[in-house]
């Protein structure tokens, strides 16, 4: 339930507020003498006539006070039920990802990879219209851009924010951890998910991998990784030719995806190689489960000194005709 909470940036005009009594002072009308009585109203028309005018004098200084005073509706949070999921998007803003799945500079028949995970991404937003979508962008620090949230606008302005590229270096670690974070003081309600959308892997230290796994399974959040995998450059599921370079440092993909597998949380990898793979891989992760989620909506504070005085120049320009067609008649 919704309550109105109201406050003033300027409290000191409020001290004005015994000027209220001005209209009680007179009357608006003048008094006139008149030879036969039945050209007038009655007495008791007058009395009814004469206060209306007064109470709309009371409450056309009221408006002006509370303007001046900067009355405003202050910030509020309501809480809402709502089926879906709390999701994070963890975007890879390495150098790499401003080159096409080809390697390659963009141009007007190719896309970069960023490009195209802004776009569909965007149409997955969009899709799932009962969810709540933060975004982190991550090269070689974490960048938080956006908490959760169900405005879309601002989701689709924070993707292309991240179009810009980092530096060349990817650090996976800190970006989920950025993530996780953001789940440690959440009530747990709805699935809560993070997809991570890279094109590279780094290595992840012991304390790294001791610190992802005990976050995940204490905050219950599941993982979807959306590799976007260069032509001819490693893939999360290859295994070396040479047993020498079965390591993390020659392929750190591939000992990421295992990292990941040993989650105590739902994880789901998918290779994307061109835009259309990508397509298919958003799609599936559509089919997340929903469940109930509770969510609190932020309200901001809404400034209503502008609707005071314009209630106050309405009441006062009809005060001011009445008074002019007094006198004209």
């Amino acid at each position: 339930m919704m309550e109105f909470r109201f406050d003033f940036l300027n409290a000191g005009f409020l001290w004005l507020l015994p000027l209220l009594a001005l209209p009680l002072v007179g009357s608006l009308l003048d008094f006139k003498t008149y030879p036969w009585m039945r050209m007038v109203a009655t007495e008791k028309q007058f009395d009814l006539v004469n206060f209306v005018f007064v109470v709309l004098g009371m409450l056309a200084i009221t408006g002006l006070i509370l303007g001046m005073a900067g009355l405003y509706l202050s910030e509020q949070s309501i809480e809402r039920l709502g089926k879906g999921a709390h999701t994070f998007f963890v975007l890879d803003r390495s150098g790499s990802m401003n080159q096409t799945f080809a390697g390659k500079t963009p141009d007007g028949d190719n896309e970069s990879k960023a490009m195209a995970a802004q776009r569909l991404l965007d149409e997955f937003v969009s899709q799932r219209t009962e969810d709540h979508f933060g975004v982190i962008g991550f090269s070689t620090q974490p960048l938080f851009v956006l908490p959760l949230n169900n405005h879309r606008d601002a989701i689709s302005a924070a993707f292309a924010a991240l179009n810009s590229p980092g530096l060349a270096f990817t650090n996976v670690a800190k970006g989920l951890g950025m993530a996780l974070e953001q789940f440690r003081d959440q009530a747990y309600s709805g699935a809560r998910v993070i997809v991570l959308v890279s094109d590279g892997a780094a290595t992840l230290d012991h304390r790294a991998q001791k610190a992802l796994r005990a976050w995940f399974k204490e905050y219950r959040v599941s993982l979807y990784w959306l590799f976007l995998r260069t032509e001819n450059s490693p893939g999360i599921y290859d295994e070396p030719e040479d047993p020498g370079d079965d390591n993390p440092r020659v392929m750190p993909e591939r000992y990421l995806h295992d990292f990941f597998n040993t989650l105590a949380v739902p994880y789901k990898a998918y290779e994307v190689e061109d835009p259309e793979a990508l397509r298919k891989a958003i799609d599936d992760v559509s089919k997340l489960e929903n469940r109930p989620v509770i969510y609190q909506e932020k309200i901001q504070k809404k400034m209503l000194d502008r609707w005071c005085f314009g209630f106050s120049l309405v009441l006062l320009s009809f005060l001011t005709f009445i008074k002019w067609a007094e006198v004209e008649w």
